[in-house]
């Protein structure tokens, strides 16, 4: 449009949705950068709030604390994560009132609101206010992620910081795939947050296990099948609230 002498086409807002973990925040700290590059905002800062930080407690504080949100965001982009908390309460309602008003106010011509959360909350929340779900024009919906996505990440961490997986092709995946499909169906399934928690909980039984003596650094910078192990039961244990006691599974292998 620019270089047909045409005015460029009206933005508009983004909805993204998903459950934790999904990949929302970078989406949008990298589409901040894309627009910037398009020339279709004035800069490529995203401003990251949420819907409870955007509520007062009292009659007035919610107005303010949209405007200032927004005044920092101006230019660029503000991102609100769990929004689905604006369609809550009175303070909740009010906070979408101003965010309506700011859309519609050309002081925040330049500026790109997303708003994300999980599907059915954010539906809800928008319902409750038709003029600000009229205000948005891109709707993302981001799927959990898979186990090969989960594996993917875990090699790329290791690659990154020079580890390798003994038995890699073989056992060790195989554990890596099983726990993650099994996990994925659980209550609290948190995606790449789940999958950081792994390898933190990876590098910590590798850790302890160095500990131990002189032969346990066998190996080099790698995780034995026993650290893949420990670090997957634990976060299942600790979705089945079976921490420190017996598997509510009656097996000596959840997965």
């Amino acid at each position: 449009a620019d270089e047909e002498g045409d005015a460029l086409p009206i933005l508009g807002h983004f909805v993204f949705t998903g459950a934790p973990g999904t990949g929302k925040t970078t989406v949008a700290r990298i589409l901040g950068k894309m627009l910037f590059r398009c020339g279709l905002i004035a800069r490529p800062d995203v401003v990251e709030t949420d819907g409870l930080k955007l509520t007062g407690e009292a009659v007035g504080q919610t107005k303010k604390k949209v405007e200032d949100e927004l005044k920092s965001a101006r230019g660029g982009v503000l991102f609100i994560d769990e929004a689905y908390d604006l369609g809550k309460g009175t303070y909740g309602s009010e906070a979408c009132s101003a965010l309506v008003a700011a859309m519609t106010d050309q002081t925040y011509a330049g500026l790109v609101i997303v708003m994300a959360g999980y599907q059915a909350d954010m539906q809800s929340m928008l319902d409750t206010n038709p003029g600000l779900k009229s205000r948005f024009k891109h709707f993302l919906e981001f799927p959990d992620w898979e186990p090969a996505d989960c594996l993917d990440l875990l090699e790329t961490n290791a690659r990154t910081e020079n580890f390798v997986f003994e038995e890699w092709e073989s056992a060790a995946k195989r554990v890596m795939e099983r726990g993650f499909k099994k996990l994925r169906q659980l209550k609290g399934w948190a995606n790449a947050r789940d999958v950081r928690q792994v390898w933190d909980d990876l590098k910590e039984r590798r850790a302890e296990r160095l500990s131990a003596g002189p032969n346990a650094t066998l190996g080099g910078k790698s995780f034995s099948l026993p650290d893949v192990e420990a670090a997957m039961e634990s976060l299942y244990n600790a979705r089945m609230g079976t921490v420190g006691g017996a598997r509510k599974t009656g097996t000596d292998d959840p997965f």
